[in-house]
């Protein structure tokens, strides 16, 4: 990866997690498989902000037919995956607690319809740290909308996860230092708080 650009100011008041379809209809194999730390890492991520008071904010899918259009043409492209519609069960290791809020969203966009933005704005955040399933797709849908809404991104290349790790490296390097910033989550976990 490139040199790091200088990182935005990690700040109670300016700074939220975003927990991206961390459910468990999507770590399943080869996910598990060629991330098998992903809830480690999840769990480390996540007691360190909720121990520093940082934002804490979960995105997660449900597809149905009447609120996903894109169904229809996604199974068209991935027979093999007709039927596999996605069910907002967190993983054990990414359930909410008590104040956290839960957007549910229909498309592979977290921002999309779901209230996400209106949520980030009035908590005043500029800074987003995401992390989630799967790299290709929700991960970085909600990334690139998160960079047009004008937020800071940093991504947590350990905390995200995808059906191919070469698919996964590639995007991740391809987008580090263009619209975010990509960083393992020991790297955030010793990040200053201001």
């Amino acid at each position: 990866m490139p040199t790091m650009p200088s990182l935005p100011p990690i700040s109670h008041s300016s700074t939220a997690l975003l927990c991206v379809d961390l459910q468990t209809c999507y770590y399943q194999p080869p996910i598990t498989e060629l991330f098998p730390n992903l809830e480690e890492v999840v769990v480390k991520v996540l007691d360190h902000c909720r121990k520093n008071k940082l934002e804490v904010v979960h995105v997660r899918q449900e597809d149905q037919r009447s609120l996903s259009p894109w169904l229809d043409w996604w199974e068209h492209l991935h027979p093999e995956q007709a039927g596999d519609l996605g069910v907002p069960l967190p993983l054990d290791c990414a359930t909410q607690e008590r104040g956290e809020q839960v957007f549910i969203k229909n498309t592979f966009d977290g921002f999309l319809k779901t209230g996400l933005h209106d949520y980030l704005r009035m908590k005043k955040v500029k800074t987003l740290v995401v992390m989630g399933l799967i790299t290709r797709a929700c991960v970085l849908n909600t990334v690139m909308s998160a960079f047009n809404l004008g937020y800071q991104v940093l991504v947590l290349s350990d905390g995200c996860g995808d059906r191919d790790e070469k698919v996964h490296t590639n995007i991740l390097a391809a987008y580090h230092g263009y619209n975010c910033l990509v960083m393992e989550a020991d790297m955030f976990t010793n990040l200053e708080i201001v």
